[in-house]
């Protein structure tokens, strides 16, 4: 009998336990919110000659920064969308026209027009955002086995 209700106890105890962590998981701090993504047209909300360079800059400055937060900065040429946004910064102080692109090992692959380059970063800031939105619903039609062919 005194085995069975320290069983119990102990049973009860690692149940209320467990409950009370995962109850205070769910209050703890949550990634930035991302929702409204989704319904960006790059094409508009990233044209420089539309938008003005600072105005192109501070898009993607703002949504780089959830991408960032969230784990999904791009990388292309080497360079993750941070640097090019750096490197467009500091080109606008300059007055310079191009930036140079860097690999990992910060040697210079190419260089871009500043114009270009912010287009870059607007449009990976924000198609990082969106494509981990639609992975939301679509990561399905990518499991084997689903009846598509590969």
């Amino acid at each position: 009998m005194k085995k069975q209700l320290k069983q119990s106890l102990i049973l009860l105890s690692t149940v209320f336990f467990f409950t009370a962590c995962s109850s205070n998981y769910g209050n703890m701090a949550s990634s930035p919110s991302y929702d409204g993504v989704a319904n960006l047209n790059t094409k508009n909300v990233c044209s420089v000659k539309n938008n003005g360079i600072q105005n192109v800059l501070d898009t993607a400055v703002k949504y780089n920064a959830v991408a960032i937060k969230n784990d999904l900065e791009f990388m292309r040429l080497g360079m993750r969308n941070s640097q090019y946004i750096s490197a467009i910064n500091m080109a606008l102080k300059t007055g310079s026209k191009n930036i140079d692109i860097l690999n990992k090992k910060k040697k210079k692959t190419g260089s871009v027009s500043v114009e270009y380059a912010t287009w870059r970063a607007c449009s990976f800031s924000i198609a990082a955002l969106q494509q981990a939105q639609d992975a939301k619903t679509t990561w399905r039609l990518a499991v084997p086995g689903d009846g598509f062919t590969y």
